[in-house]
């Protein structure tokens, strides 16, 4: 342990806190020099992470566009079902077009259940990781901005 000036031991904030060490002896230009640096990293490594969220994002969509193709199909084959059906009916004969009847309604029914499951895939896609981050970052930049501005004033 060290003993402080005002005779406490241990280490002082500035001593344990990396280049916040520093801050009073560096000029006003220096620090905003460094805080644009930090900034530009900070920015290239949350445009990294959107990618990563967006492409994830996207996979889930292209799950839902399945699903949206499935149920194209099975719609497609119940209205040609619903056809034959009306073809059967104008033919004659009750127990072929009530047979093509409950398969065309079965078709359809199971190509609005997929419509539904995709559509729900097809949700808004939003990074609300990157977008979390973000608005953290930009809380830690005004708080870092505005102590670097207080312990100006107060060295002045």
């Amino acid at each position: 342990m060290s003993v402080r000036q005002d005779g406490n031991h241990g280490s002082t904030f500035r001593e344990s806190t990396g280049w916040r060490a520093s801050l009073p002896e560096k000029p006003l230009g220096e620090l905003m020099s460094e805080l644009v640096g930090e900034a530009g990293r900070l920015f290239r490594a949350e445009v990294k992470l959107a990618r990563a969220e967006l492409k994830e994002e996207a996979n889930k969509a292209a799950k839902g566009a399945g699903l949206f193709s499935a149920a194209l199909v099975f719609g497609l084959l119940g209205a040609m079902a619903l056809v034959a059906c009306c073809i059967l009916a104008i033919a004659g004969g009750l127990p072929a077009w009530a047979a093509a009847l409950i398969v065309g309604v079965g078709c359809l029914g199971a190509g609005v259940a997929l419509a539904y499951a995709g559509r729900s895939a097809f949700r808004a896609v939003e990074p609300e990781r990157t977008i979390e981050h973000i608005k953290e970052d930009g809380q830690w930049a005004s708080k870092t901005l505005q102590s670097v501005k207080q312990k100006r004033h107060a060295h002045a």
